[in-house]
């Protein structure tokens, strides 16, 4: 057994005391075998005639990346692309502005056939619309949307086309709104050897205005890794650009209007400086926007320069943002409260951890050492942000368990204060696997621990089992445990701080 693809499976009982409870473990093809301390097993298939007292499992061994999140009025939405299901789905969950996650097993946005990867979303106020690659028809990628409500519903469960393209629209779609529509910006092959950046307008209803694509850029060699962002009537489409055969990358950019016009069809210079500048991103502060990039002038550095509403770069030799030792890359960004709040994936220990720094309104970096948003073991990377008008959620891959990405959030004060210094799972993105028809899942009321993964655990020691947020809820020892008190939901138990957390769910 490879122990990177094994969890923990707690089975429960509503039996007495007396009856006896197993453990056991699930692989990546939810093959489920018992375990006892210092035993092997053989694996076998899970159904509902598995003969074990009401299993309480969770689907393991899958990976959940390509993380956005964004603030639809009320709760936040974050979605995410997943391979729980064997093939890459686009799935959801909300999360409320005090840090609870409404949307335990998370629900699915596209689960069509083929793979559905690189979502994005952004909201309008009052409904998110959340977009991706798909696969379902060809081996092209489509871009294909779906708007979720503020109830979590899932409004386009076929899922809309945006783009249909038979020129591969293979580079990350992503999407903004103006709060009363919404653009999605790729990049495709269309005009031939060459990538060029394309858009489409997403009326609030879901109508694609522009089935053929708005050309925002289409000069020079090629452009890749769009970003959208709005000052509340046009839009500013960002990406990388390659305008001669030179190895270099800059930032460009262009303003589109509500009417889908592009107002820049040769591309603003947002940022020339020598070397490459990669991956931009932006965010509005109510007057100018901020565009953030990963810059190799030095080494590997986070960059910003401020563009106006009118189209003029303000600080057209960037604003270091944060140029600390090793690599920091993969910016976000997001306005609220006085200042912007820059996240982004930072080396400097060795391993990917999440840092982020404010920057006001006239380019001062108010943390030019950066706040550390999240430091745990076996690395996190390839952060998102949104701001709910009183705080930020920082959101990110997590590799704290050895084996396995899930996605983990943060809230951040306008004053820079990590509110989850330890950070906490969105718990549908652990993919929760709901019993068969037919099946009986009752309350649990004991559940043993003896053995955790595939080393049983040592006569005196304690596994403590927490909730999302990190809170300490039950101290389990060996043998039974009384555990009726436990709400149910998903929670993380761990014994001593050589060993991985698992996960485990219980179920109403």
């Amino acid at each position: 057994m490879n122990a990177l693809n094994l969890v923990l499976v707690f089975i429960v009982s509503t039996s007495p005391v007396e009856s006896p409870c197993e453990s056991g473990w699930l692989d990546r093809n939810e093959r489920l075998g018992r375990l006892s301390p210092g035993d092997s097993a053989m694996p076998m298939r899970v159904s509902s005639t598995v003969g074990m007292p009401n299993p309480v499992a969770i689907r393991v061994g899958v990976d959940q990346q390509s993380s956005h999140v964004a603030f639809d009025g009320s709760n936040y939405v974050v979605v995410w692309q997943d391979s729980s299901g064997g093939s890459w789905d686009v799935r959801a969950a909300r999360v409320s502005p005090e840090g609870a996650v409404l949307d335990p097993g998370g629900f699915d946005v596209s689960s069509a056939t083929g793979d559905q990867t690189l979502p994005d979303i952004a909201s309008d106020g009052a409904r998110s619309l959340v977009v991706w690659h798909d696969t379902r028809s060809t081996q092209y990628p489509y871009i294909y949307g779906a708007r979720v409500s503020p109830a979590g519903t899932v409004l386009d469960p076929q899922g809309i086309v945006v783009c249909n393209s038979q020129q591969s629209p293979n580079n990350h779609p992503r999407v903004g709104s103006n709060g009363t529509g919404f653009l999605v910006s790729w990049c495709d092959w269309r005009y031939g050897t060459f990538l060029h950046v394309f858009g489409a307008r997403v009326a609030q209803s879901g109508a694609v205005l522009d089935p053929s694509g708005i050309p925002v850029c289409t000069t020079y060699l090629w452009q890749s890794y769009p970003s959208v962002t709005s000052d509340g009537s046009n839009y500013l489409v960002t990406w990388m650009h390659c305008p001669d055969n030179s190895p270099e990358e800059d930032i460009y950019g262009a303003r589109v209007t509500p009417a889908g016009v592009c107002l820049d069809p040769l591309g603003l210079a947002i940022s020339t400086a020598p070397d490459l500048q990669q991956v931009p991103a932006a965010a509005f502060d109510g007057t100018d926007f901020l565009v953030v990039w990963a810059d190799f002038r030095n080494e590997v550095d986070v960059y910003g320069a401020r563009v106006t509403p009118g189209g003029s770069v303000l600080d057209p030799s960037g604003i270091p943002i944060s140029t600390g030792q090793d690599w920091q890359n993969y910016a976000a960004v997001a306005y609220g409260g006085g200042s912007f709040l820059v996240v982004w994936q930072d080396l400097r220990n060795g391993i990917g951890d999440i840092y982020g720094a404010r920057v006001t309104p006239d380019g001062t970096v108010l943390d030019p050492a950066g706040i550390p948003i999240c430091a745990e073991q076996n690395g996190q990377g390839s952060p998102n942000i949104a701001f709910d008008g009183t705080n930020f959620l920082v959101i990110w891959e997590d590799n704290r368990n050895g084996a396995t990405l899930n996605i983990y959030g943060a809230r951040v004060t306008p004053d820079g204060v990590v509110l989850d210094p330890d950070g906490f799972i969105i718990p549908g993105s652990v993919a929760v696997k709901e019993p068969a028809a037919g099946d009986t899942i009752r309350r649990p009321t004991l559940i043993q621990s003896l053995v955790l993964g595939s080393k049983p655990l040592h006569a005196k020691e304690t596994v403590v089992l927490r909730d999302p947020s990190g809170r300490v809820t039950v101290k389990l020892h060996p043998g039974m445990n009384d555990i009726r008190a436990l709400p149910p939901g998903v929670y993380f138990a761990s014994a001593g701080s050589e060993r991985p957390p698992w996960r485990i769910v219980v179920l109403k």
